[in-house]
């Protein structure tokens, strides 16, 4: 029995030996496969959170590039739209004026020729669309392939100047205005001229003889350079009523001394700003006064008149400034007061006359000549520009010797007046040659406001022979003593004037 104990208390010690054994297998397995799935875990995560962030990374890189194509796109879009609706501007001009979409340089040119055609016309008041397409079609014909790359060629200019010059490119403007007078000496047309807009406000100011705002002077820097010299004060000017003469000396303006600014300065003063007061302190002769004007707008003189009386004789003088809208009213005014003053003969003085406007003197002529006599004549080398010859219309004839005085400086329509009256044996000449200007300008407004005159024809005087680069001749040469030819008609003293005294001589002889 007890044997047998033994033998069974052997058996369970070795089983639980042998349990022990298989456990202490079985936990080292456990924690050796803990410890490598632990470590793979770890690295599993490390591997994922770095693919995470990778991918976090590209994520936002997609994102940004998607924001800055769609930005991009958007702004294709905008300037697609924009070429689109200019091609499309441009498809319905050229289908307006070629019948076809499928337009060229050529058509855009034509339109534009078109367009100023049709409103220089409308502006004069005519309305001749076929004469317009005339046009139009002759000068494209003949031209328009040379202009077209004259036109790349300048774009292409402007481009690289707007886009590689170190400096500033013109503005549009002012290279437009260099190209216009380009133009102009490369035509050789010594006589056209070309106005800014704000010339040519000045210009018609002048042909309509308005000072926009003065006194109403004629003047020049006296030759000490320390006053205004007065030549002329204008009727019915601010200057006339505050007492001003010509001949005054003008040394203050408000309070400033010409011989401090000078004389440009000073005549700025002077216009100043339209019903404002301005002092002048003013010498005449040994005098000094101080007169007080208020600026305003004037209508200016085109002509002077006096009389001289000698010998029994009464002699009217007119000196014909310009010709402009104003002269022929003014000289029938003057011709009245001269007549009922009972003069015996006239002196014209066109001496510094360098013409102005040919229907000025047209009109002029018709005044002092009577009706049906010849004033002028054309030569014109475009025969859509031809004119008819003019002849004199009123009765309004001077009957009264005359003689007309001249220059060297006499020119252009001025010339006209002289030989048309010679012409016609209605008055002697007396004086100097005349400069030799028998070419006619017309003007043309341009879009901007500016102005350009173009020689247009030629013209002849009564007798057919022109005088151009000739000059008229007189009947009587009374040349200027050599020391006084640069000097103003206006300040002349009489008794150095060959060609006055001559007048003189002859209408009130001894």
């Amino acid at each position: 029995m007890n044997e047998k104990i033994k033998r069974v208390s052997v058996g369970r010690a070795v089983l639980c030996v042998l349990l022990c054994v298989i456990f202490a297998s079985l936990t080292t397995y456990q924690f050796c496969y803990y410890s490598i799935f632990s470590a793979h875990k770890k690295e599993l995560g490390e591997t994922t959170t770095a693919m995470k962030e990778e991918y976090d990374l590209l994520i936002s890189s997609r994102d940004a590039q998607i924001s800055e194509l769609s930005s991009r796109l958007a702004a294709a879009e905008t300037e697609l739209a924009s070429l689109t609706t200019q091609v499309e501007t441009l498809t319905n001009r050229l289908i307006t004026i070629t019948g076809s979409a499928e337009g060229t340089a050529e058509d855009c040119l034509r339109l534009l020729l078109t367009k100023a055609l049709t409103r220089q016309n409308a502006e004069a008041g005519a309305s001749r669309p076929a004469y317009v397409q005339e046009e139009v079609d002759a000068y494209m014909a003949r031209y328009a392939n040379s202009f077209v790359s004259t036109a790349e060629r300048l774009l292409f200019v402007d481009f690289l100047y707007r886009t590689n010059y170190a400096g500033e490119a013109p503005s549009a403007a002012a290279a437009e205005e260099e190209m216009l007078e380009g133009y102009i000496r490369a035509a050789g047309d010594v006589y056209a001229t070309y106005y800014t807009p704000e010339e040519y406000l000045a210009f018609t100011d002048q042909m309509n003889a308005n000072i926009r705002c003065g006194i109403g002077v004629v003047s020049m820097a006296a030759p000490e350079g320390d006053a205004i010299l007065v030549l002329h004060v204008h009727s019915t000017s601010p200057a006339m009523e505050a007492g001003l003469r010509a001949g005054d000396r003008i040394t203050v303006v408000d309070g400033v001394r010409v011989a401090d600014v000078g004389y440009d300065d000073a005549v700025a003063r002077v216009a100043g700003e339209p019903n404002t007061a301005i002092t002048l302190t003013v010498k005449r002769g040994d005098e000094v006064l101080t007169l007080v004007a208020t600026r305003r707008a004037v209508t200016a003189d085109v002509l002077i008149t006096r009389t001289y009386e000698g010998n029994g004789k009464k002699i009217g003088y007119i000196r014909l400034l310009t010709f402009n809208n104003r002269t022929a009213e003014q000289l029938r005014g003057a011709l009245k007061k001269l007549q009922a003053a009972g003069i015996d003969a006239l002196i014209f003085d066109v001496r510094d006359n360098t013409g102005g406007s040919l229907t000025a003197i047209l009109d002029t002529l018709d005044i002092l000549l009577p009706a049906g006599k010849l004033l002028i004549s054309y030569e014109f080398g475009n025969e859509h520009n031809a004119r008819e010859p003019r002849y004199s219309e009123t009765d309004e004839a001077v009957e009264l010797p005359l003689v007309v005085l001249q220059n060297r400086r006499t020119a252009s329509a001025a010339e006209l007046f002289c030989a048309a009256l010679r012409d016609h044996e209605y008055a002697t000449l007396i004086g100097e040659t005349s400069f030799g200007k028998g070419t006619m300008q017309t003007g043309y407004e341009l879009e901007n406001g500016a102005y350009m005159t173009i020689t247009v024809a030629g013209y002849l005087p009564p007798s057919g022979k022109s005088y151009h680069g000739f000059g008229v001749h007189p009947d009587i040469e009374a040349p200027l003593d050599p020391a006084y030819v640069d000097q103003s008609i206006y300040t002349l003293p009489l008794d150095v004037d060959a060609a006055m005294e001559a007048a003189l001589m002859m209408l009130a002889p001894k």
